[in-house]
Formats: C-alpha cells, structure tokens, sequence
C-alpha cells in the first residue's frame, strides 16, 4: 500500500510565506529597536552635543528635526503609495538611507581628527546630516506600516510587537552598555568615540533594513489615479475623527473611570463609528486632559 503524497495547496503555501514573513519581521524589528538604541536623542544624541555647545539649544533642535522629519515625509510617501503595486521599495530607501546618512557621519567623526578643535563646524556638520538623515527615514513609516498589514495576520500582530520590544529592548539594554564603555574608555573631548557609537548604529540598523527586504510583499491592486496633494490631506482629516472616539473610550476603560464617562457607552457604541462619542465633564481623566491642557495654553507649553 503506497501512501498518499501531501500536495503542497495554496494555502499551505501562503501559511508557509505568513511564517516567514513574521519572523523576518520580528528580526527587522528587535534590530530596529538596538540600532535606535545607538541614536537616541535623548541619551547619545544629546551627550554628543553636549561636547560641541554648552547650550542646551542644539539638543532641541536635534530633537525637533528628528521628530518633524520623521512625520512629515510620511505624507507624501502616503500619497506615492497609492498608486505603487508594491510598497517594500519605499522602505528599503528610507532603511538605506537612513544607514548611509549615519555611516557618513561615523565616517567623518572618525577620521576627520581636528574636527574637534572646530566644534562650530562639527556641530553644522552633524545637523546637516542629522537632518537627511532624519527626513529619509521617515519614508520607511507608512510603508512599513502598509507592508506589515499586508503580510502579517491580525491575530499574530500583538506577538509580533512583543516579539520586537522584548527582544529588541534586551538587545538595547547590552547596547547601552556597549556606549558606556566606548565613552568611558575615552573621556577627553574627543568625538572620535562617537564615530564609533554611529558606526555601530549604522551596523545593526543596515542589518535591520537586509532582514525587511526578505519579507515577501503580495502585490496591492491599484485602483484610479493617484489623488492631488490637496485632496489627500483633506481624506485624512477624517482619520482622527473616526478614531478619536475610540482613543478616549480607552483611555477612560484603562483609568478605570468609563462607566462615569459614558455611563451610556453600551447604547452609544451601536451607533456608527462615525458618530464620536464625548466624554463627560464628570470623568476624572477628561478632567486631568483639560487641566493640563489648559495649563499649557496659560505657560505656552505642551503636554
């Protein structure tokens, strides 16, 4: 009696492609969270400048170019998106990129020996390629963003997202101890260590963005022409209104004060989604937000 042999059926086939889609990016991931690990503004970033200025004016600066450019290229990558078939590509520029940019700036800390003895030109230098380096990068948000919702299926996504921080949270904690060592084994003035932290950075967020061009992407059905920028940005107004309501019935749920807020929620949330819900002025954390948001209108400040 002969057995039977197992044909290899589309779904198999796409099982197959969904595991290894995951673990390509769990790996993209946890490298991704390490090789951050090595630029944070927070930490290096802003110990970096600090040898260049003693202001603290530098710092914010990094910090706000970092996050603007992080944001802002994402619209327009958004809106090349939608009539591209396949939307690794975008990524895989703003990962090279990204990598370059850093290696560029690894470079000329570690050989440019009297850039030290110049720290106007070397802070110029660096806000220079921070500020490419920023910008290519956030092309790799909304695609990547895309191409995970595309390839991996909803119910593996949590473990996926804990698969990325755990690991890659791991792995930064050893990083963080790799840049106190390189500091601490050249505590002149010198940048030259630094060229080193960016060096490693430029290392693992390489090897991070190799690991994302594996995921196999299925193709995405192109439908019209792409819209103007105008018409784009004016479709996404109607994200945070569809969402907001959801945010806050969260928020609330989590701080434990939801039945007070919408003492109505189980009526209200048969209604459409479109119809956003409003939080009492009685629910503590509506409460706290106006505080602090009144706060802030008074000192000119931001939550």
């Amino acid at each position: 009696m002969t057995r039977p042999v197992l044909q290899r059926s589309a779904d198999v086939a796409t099982y197959q492609d969904r595991r290894h889609n995951f673990w390509w990016a769990a790996v993209n991931g946890s490298l991704f969270e390490f090789g951050a690990s090595f630029v944070d503004t927070g930490t290096v970033v802003a110990t970096f400048l600090g040898r260049l200025t003693p202001g603290t004016m530098a710092v914010g600066a990094a910090t706000a170019i970092a996050r603007f450019g992080w944001l802002l290229p994402q619209l327009f990558a958004a809106r090349y998106a939608q009539s591209v078939e396949y939307r690794k590509s975008i990524y895989l520029v703003g990962g090279w990129g990204r990598a370059l940019s850093l290696a560029a700036l690894a470079a000329v800390l570690l050989w440019w020996t009297g850039l030290a003895d110049a720290p106007g030109l070397a802070l110029m230098l660096f806000l220079a390629i921070w500020t490419f380096f920023s910008f290519i990068a956030g092309l790799a948000g909304a695609s990547y963003n895309d191409v995970i919702a595309r390839t991996i299926p909803p119910e593996w996504r949590s473990r996926l997202l804990a698969t990325r921080l755990f690991v890659g949270g791991a792995l930064a904690a050893g990083g963080g101890l790799l840049i106190r060592s390189i500091l601490e084994s050249s505590p002149e003035p010198l940048l030259r260590p630094y060229g080193l932290i960016f060096g490693a950075g430029t290392i693992v967020l390489a090897a991070s963005t190799l690991c994302f061009a594996f995921i196999r992407e299925p193709p995405t059905p192109v439908t019209g022409r792409r819209s103007s920028l105008r018409t784009f940005l004016r479709e996404g107004i109607d994200v945070p209104e569809l969402s907001g309501g959801r945010w806050g019935r969260g928020r609330a749920l989590l701080a434990g004060d939801g039945e007070r807020c919408w003492p109505d929620a189980g009526a209200r949330a048969r209604r459409p989604i479109t119809a956003v819900l409003s939080p009492s002025p009685l629910c503590p954390s509506y409460a706290l937000s106006s505080a602090r948001a009144a706060s802030a209108r008074v000192s000119g400040g931001s939550s």
